[in-house]
């Protein structure tokens, strides 16, 4: 459905006027450019060729940082999960001592009291 503006036509999309696209980005830019056009000397390449360069050096730079945090929390995150990881270990093997330590005790007392009955029965007054 074609519709005049301005005595440009422009369709319809989705109900909106759909814009041409526009050279706003290098990308665009260089997408846009008629394809006839081959470079003849070298400095007509650098007018055909995008730059090197981003023009938008803060978002560069935004993405770059991000880039890095991105790796730096995944290290962090590595780091975090070898150390949960010992926790959990360490736990474990407090867990084992407390057991072992326990059934210790429980056979030293009983060695005890064994003893004490022991000396109770052999040297008793009744004995004597």
């Amino acid at each position: 459905m074609p519709s005049s503006t301005d005595g440009r036509a422009q369709r319809l999309h989705h109900g909106h006027l759909q814009r041409p696209p526009t050279a706003s980005t290098p990308l665009w830019a260089h997408l846009l450019r008629p394809t006839n056009h081959t470079p003849s000397s070298l400095t007509d390449l650098d007018a055909v060729a995008p730059p090197f360069t981003p023009l938008d050096k803060n978002a560069a730079s935004m993405r770059v940082l991000l880039h890095d945090t991105q790796a730096n929390f995944e290290n962090f995150s590595t780091h975090v999960e070898n150390l949960l990881d010992g926790i959990k270990e360490t736990k474990q093997q407090i867990t084992t001592t407390n057991s072992l330590f326990e059934r210790d005790r429980e056979s030293l007392m009983g060695d005890i009291i064994d003893l004490g009955k022991y000396r109770r029965k052999r040297y008793s007054p009744e004995a004597i």
